[in-house]
Formats: C-alpha cells, sequence, structure tokens
C-alpha cells in the first residue's frame, strides 16, 4: 500500500515538472518575439538634389525618408538647410511638402554663384537623421572676389581656428543658441570619455531644461551612435561614452526645447588606440 503511494507521489512530481518545463518554453519563445518585434529599423534619408544648377532657375529639392522598406509618410518634421560654403550663420530654412511615398520636397531659386551645403533636417519615429550634399550654383565658388566671398572664407578660417585652438572647448554661435562642445584632450578607444555641452542664449543666458543629444558618425560609417545628454548644471549637459574604434569622428550637438528651438552644430573629435 505504501509502495502505490509512493509511486504516485513521485508520478505527481513528474507531471507537474513536465507542466513547468513547458510552460517556461512556451514563455520564453513569447518573449523572443516580442523583443524581436520591438527592435526598430533605422530610419533612412535619401536626399536627392542636383549637383549644379543655373542661377535664378528653379529647382526641386528632393528627399526620400524610409524605415527598412518601408516608406515613412508620417515624419513629424522635414525641412532643408541652405547655406554658402563656410558661411552657415546665414543658412537658410525651407519646410518640405510631404508629396506621397514618403517623399518630401521643396522649391529652391539660387541667385548668386557659389558652392552650397543642402542638408536636410528628418524627424520621425523617435529618430533623426540630416544627411548634406554639395551643390555649385552658376559658376561656384571661384567667381569673382565680392566682399560676401572674402567674408565667408575669413569666417571659414575663423572657425576652423576655433576648432583647433583650445584643444578642449570648440563653440558655434548658430542661430538662436551657443553651443560649445567640451571634450578631453585625448580620447582612447574603449576608454570611457566624458563629454560635455554648454548651451547658451543670444544674450548669453544659460539655456537650461533642454533636450541635448550627440549625434556621433565614424568616418567611413554610414550609421551613427546617439548619445542622450543629462542636465549637470546651469546650461551644462554631460554624459559619458566609450569608442569601440579610433579613427576620426564627427560629432554634432543637437539642442531641442519645448518652446520649438532645434539647433545643431559640428564638430571633430579624434580617438587614439
Amino acid at each position: 500500500m505504501k509502495e502505490g503511494q509512493r509511486m504516485k507521489k513521485y508520478l505527481y512530481v513528474f507531471i507537474l515538472a513536465v507542466m513547468v518545463l513547458a510552460a517556461c518554453g512556451k514563455g520564453s519563445d513569447d518573449s523572443g518575439q516580442g523583443n524581436g518585434g520591438q527592435v526598430p529599423e533605422i530610419l533612412e534619408a535619401k536626399l536627392v538634389v542636383p549637383e549644379k544648377v543655373e542661377l535664378n532657375e528653379e529647382i526641386t529639392l528632393s528627399v526620400e525618408v524610409v524605415q527598412g522598406e518601408e516608406a515613412v509618410e508620417d515624419a513629424d518634421e522635414v525641412k532643408f538647410e541652405i547655406w554658402q560654403e563656410g558661411n552657415q550663420e546665414e543658412s537658410e530654412m525651407l519646410p518640405a511638402e510631404h508629396t506621397g511615398k514618403g517623399i518630401y520636397q521643396a522649391a529652391k531659386t539660387f541667385g548668386k554663384d557659389g558652392d552650397y551645403i543642402v542638408q536636410v533636417h528628418v524627424t520621425a519615429r523617435d529618430m533623426h537623421t540630416m544627411p548634406k550634399a554639395e551643390v555649385q550654383a552658376g559658376e561656384g565658388g571661384d567667381a569673382g572676389n565680392s566682399a560676401d566671398g572674402e567674408a565667408a572664407h575669413e569666417h571659414g578660417e575663423d572657425e576652423g581656428h576655433d576648432h583647433e585652438s583650445g584643444g578642449e572647448e570648440s563653440s558655434h554661435h548658430h542661430g538662436e543658441a551657443a553651443i560649445s562642445f567640451i571634450k578631453p584632450d585625448h580620447i582612447h578607444m574603449k576608454q570611457a570619455a566624458g563629454l560635455d555641452v554648454q548651451v547658451d542664449k543670444k544674450d548669453g543666458a544659460p539655456l537650461e531644461k533642454a533636450l541635448v543629444k550627440l549625434e556621433i558618425m565614424k568616418e567611413g560609417k554610414d550609421t551613427p551612435e546617439w548619445v542622450n545628454l543629462k542636465e549637470s548644471g546651469e546650461g551644462k549637459y554631460s554624459a559619458e561614452h566609450s569608442f569601440a574604434e579610433a579613427g576620426s569622428y564627427t560629432v554634432t550637438v543637437h539642442v531641442e526645447n519645448s518652446e520649438g528651438l532645434h539647433e545643431h552644430s559640428d564638430f571633430p573629435l579624434t580617438v587614439s588606440e
């Protein structure tokens, strides 16, 4: 009798163990499917602009926005920023119109000879991308030696000097905010480096409660890394980041706030082994 009870007990334990294992296996499968469904595809913007244009001829600036193989029809914001090479402070912003199938366009006419940069800013599905292209208008930047051209050239030299002089801090005064990027003198791959950004308003007051993030692009790569910064002082935003590879990088600082501000500036950065 006791032997029969013992066998029943073992049988119950065996059945219970089988049921638990089956439930764990199903839960693991469901979890894997859920995680797989949450991984977003990268947002891509394919900028299409002519390499050369005639003066006073209206052209179409176009960008195709896709996520994976899906055309993005619901972008939050798409706009084209245009400036003459070396003179980004005088840039012009053109809002784009959605024409269908993930295509966003704007019309533009160039009235002055010169070499221009066209950069599209695309914000969609909690992601941001901003590819750029070069356009030669008329005879390009070599035509004439106008005062505007000399001023633009002088500005370009000054800006480059700012990048190199301090070694630790580079500043851009652009639009509604002045952005300073502060980094260590030497950054080594696979070692955490402190990165700071100081953002001030046009009147010199610190810009607080902003959303500040870094778009880090390694030379020769197509996909950037994104780093969100936390407010660490009056107008100061900080984070630590470890670079996986040595080489030359471009760090784009993005600054946004609830009042509609959206500024960005590019800074060069070198990582050693």
